[in-house]
């Protein structure tokens, strides 16, 4: 009996593990052309993750209105991200607003890159 109570235990947090692991959030943008013309725009659209809804998205961006506004299509999932000042440390927290979405990578051009590194790369 204990043999068979031990078996399911061990079972029990093996199964649970397996559900536990968080699914990275993937955003995509439409080109790399597309986030490099937000140097010289000051906007960009990236469609976030399908799980977000528009609730979501605007309570995040409501913390970053001085920086920038962000208009959420809640049926195509495409943010559109509007910079009030167009300088680097804006285009900083729009990382940060990312992540407060969830959101873990970008997939750009069929390449994941991760947060920072999409920023080293792309809007720095």
């Amino acid at each position: 009996m204990k043999k068979n109570l031990l078996i399911l235990f061990v079972l029990f947090f093996a199964m649970n593990s397996f559900y536990a692991q968080e699914t990275t959030a993937i955003a995509s943008v439409a080109s790399k052309a597309s986030v490099i013309d937000v140097k010289n725009t000051g906007k960009f659209k990236i469609t976030l993750p399908s799980s977000l809804v528009k609730e979501d998205v605007d309570k995040s961006a409501s913390y970053y209105l001085h920086d920038f506004t962000v208009n959420f299509d809640n049926n195509s999932k495409v943010a559109e991200v509007t910079m009030v000042n167009n300088d680097e440390r804006s285009r900083k927290i729009i990382v940060r607003f990312l992540s407060a979405c969830g959101v873990q990578q970008i997939n750009v051009e069929g390449t994941m890159v991760d947060l920072y590194p999409f920023y080293e790369t792309y809007l720095k």
